[in-house]
């Protein structure tokens, strides 16, 4: 019999957030590119996600791509917080979505 006790709860790692230089266009006040903060998406909200990208029109249904895509990178970014206001008001957009397809065109 095989062990499973790799898969317990009790033995299993944290998820840990990585940090990622999504562009080199923005730069801290050395110079150096600026890292982004990113964490793994749950199923759970990969799943809420693919949900809101489904399009329902009479007996049809499609899948919108793109904005699953873009709200799947949105949740994922934990800095820049995206949701800040200032940020969106600097960038002329609302939303999270928005600010990521602003900061990263």
């Amino acid at each position: 019999m095989s062990d499973f006790s790799m898969f317990l709860k009790e033995n299993v790692k944290p998820v840990e957030d990585v940090e990622y230089v999504a562009s080199k266009r923005f730069v801290d006040k050395d110079g150096n590119p600026a890292k982004w903060i990113l964490r793994p998406v749950t199923s759970k909200v990969e799943n809420a996600i693919k949900d809101e990208c489904i399009n329902f029109k009479a007996k049809d249904r499609s899948f919108d791509v793109a904005k699953y895509n873009t709200k799947l990178c949105a949740a994922a970014v934990v800095f820049p917080n995206l949701k800040d206001v200032e940020l969106q008001d600097n960038y002329g957009v609302r939303g999270e979505e928005e600010l990521l397809l602003a900061l990263l065109p």
